[in-house]
């Protein structure tokens, strides 16, 4: 009985033991926010004195913490754990509770975030629980709370969404974020060359309410603190060429703007006019209008991400213009179990390369729709703002990586990055794993003042100075739309035979044990 007694006992020093302090932080301060038309109930008459003397107004901060919420919290809390403190100022709860109990009062509607309190000198990235609703299941199938719940919410980033009409986006309340902080920097209507995109269509509604949705514990986007412009390329009624042009316009636009990463959720094939269709053995990479104006995007260091299409189960069965582009990443579609969903367009390209290159979840997506409600929509038009948003996310937290980089991350973090095939390319991509490819990358990035390469332009020979061959496991040089153009598995005294190439800009990878350098050359 006594040995009983004493098992019991470290288990339960174990739980406490397991207890952290957290910060809560709560989204407003509820019922209590008609308290201001009446301060005397919250503030003594000294209180407000000074602050009339001192001319400070009185605001929603100096509201007291809503008590339905610190019971809330309590009741959850139970017997684990307590609320330390509360600030008025800060709008949060501090506790001390196990991980098991913070995970369950992250899912409260009002909480926005939570972070760990821990006040030591620490070189780790500061880590907040976002909660993301009805988002969650389609971020987490990437991995990408990682990046979010680190505080990288795609804060700096600019995303040109091209899409149909924005309808009603500027009225929904998961977007007021994004409109009252002056995230949303511009918008352009090509249709008819105005500021308005709203009308006709809403289309592009649902795509930005997978990226830029704010309502924590209701809908998270994958990049919601990013800015943004919306480009009206697309008009939903017809299906001619005058929106390709409209596309390579936006692109133009977007490189002027200064724009980091472009979500396309278009595709094309065939056109109201048939003359104007296209054919399969037009997928090249390099025919289409749409297709060229992707290239040069990303020629001008763009990334961009475009909707493989829903042509699986149709006749033309191929992904759609401008997916078959070979510097972009074209986005598949699965379902919540991560299995391919029939609709989504496959590969590969006429000049038979890999496509689509990644896949994302594409049935059953939470998202938006035009009256500002949440639901559901199909399609890879909204697998695809689910990766270009992490990407902006991954993006921001590696800042000094060219779209190459970011690229090439996101497809070797995909699960199938061993064995890609044509029905879902490199796989889902893992951001968390993403994320600590780049990391490795950063990690070595003072050995590249130990490898040289000269000279620099290069006409022949271009030798490689620095770090033993032996070291080496592999060299790719990639063209300066990222396609691989020539692999070499050892060099001989240093020298790699580039003659052959065209002239251009090119890039080229060295792996090592563990990690890659990549060095960028101009080829005369």
């Amino acid at each position: 009985m006594r040995k009983g007694i004493l098992i019991l006992l470290f288990a339960l020093a174990s739980v406490t033991y397991a207890q952290q302090h957290y910060i809560v932080y709560l989204k407003d301060k509820g019922s209590n926010i008609h308290l201001l038309s009446d301060p005397q109930k919250f503030l003594s008459t000294r209180a407000l004195l000074r602050k009339q003397a001192h001319n400070i107004p009185i605001d929603a901060t100096d509201l007291p913490v809503c008590n339905n919420y610190i019971k809330a919290v309590s009741e959850v809390i139970g017997t684990e754990g307590k609320i330390l403190q509360k600030s008025k100022w800060l709008n949060t709860l501090f506790l001390s509770t196990s991980e098991y109990k913070i995970n369950q009062i992250a899912q409260l509607p009002f909480v926005t975030h939570i972070e760990p309190y821990t006040p030591k000198s620490s070189i780790t990235a500061r880590t907040q629980i976002v909660n993301h609703g009805l988002s969650k299941p389609q971020i987490e199938m990437l991995k990408g709370q990682f990046l979010h719940n680190q505080g990288y919410l795609g804060q700096g980033m600019l995303i040109a969404v091209f899409d149909g009409g924005f309808f009603n986006t500027d009225n929904a309340s998961v977007f007021d974020s994004l409109y009252q902080s002056g995230r949303l920097k511009f918008t352009y209507n090509f249709n008819n060359n105005s500021s308005n995109v709203y009308f006709p269509g809403s289309h592009g509604t649902a795509v930005l309410g997978v990226l830029a949705s704010y309502a924590p514990g209701q809908m998270i986007g994958t990049a919601p603190k990013a800015d943004y412009i919306l480009l009206q390329t697309e008009f939903e009624p017809t299906e001619t060429r005058q929106e390709e042009y409209n596309w390579l316009a936006g692109a133009e636009l977007s490189d002027s703007l200064g724009v980091d990463i472009i979500n396309s959720s278009l595709g094309y094939s065939t056109f109201d006019n048939p003359a104007d269709n296209y054919t399969v053995a037009q997928l090249n990479g390099q025919t289409a209008i749409v297709t060229q104006a992707a290239l040069w995007a990303a020629r001008k260091g763009m990334l961009v991400v475009n909707s493989a299409g829903n042509e699986g189960n149709s006749s033309w069965q191929k992904i759609l213009f401008p997916a078959d582009a070979d510097s972009i990443l074209a986005v598949g579609g699965v379902n919540s179990a991560g299995q391919r969903v029939n609709f989504s367009s496959m590969g590969p390209t006429a000049d038979q390369r890999i496509k689509p290159d990644v896949a994302a979840q594409a049935f059953q997506v939470f998202t938006i729709n035009s009256s500002g409600n949440a639901t559901t929509a199909n399609g890879t038009s909204f697998s695809a703002p689910l990766i270009s948003g992490l990407a902006a996310c991954l993006w921001q937290m590696y800042p000094n990586k060219s779209f190459f980089d970011i690229r090439n991350a996101i497809l070797q973090s995909g699960h199938m990055a061993s064995n890609p095939d044509t029905l879902l390319g490199y796989g889902i991509p893992d951001f968390q794993l993403a994320a600590q490819l780049l990391l490795n990358q950063s990690e070595i990035e003072d050995d590249k003042e130990k490898i040289s390469i000269f000279p620099n332009p290069v006409r022949d020979e271009l030798h490689v100075k620095g770090l033993e061959s032996a070291e080496i496991k592999e060299i790719r040089i990639y063209d300066g739309y990222g396609r691989l153009v020539k692999a070499i598995n050892k060099i001989e005294n240093g020298d790699i035979n580039v003659s052959s190439l065209p002239s251009g800009i090119y890039f080229i990878t060295f792996t090592f044990e563990g990690h890659k350098i990549t060095k960028k050359i101009l080829k005369l």
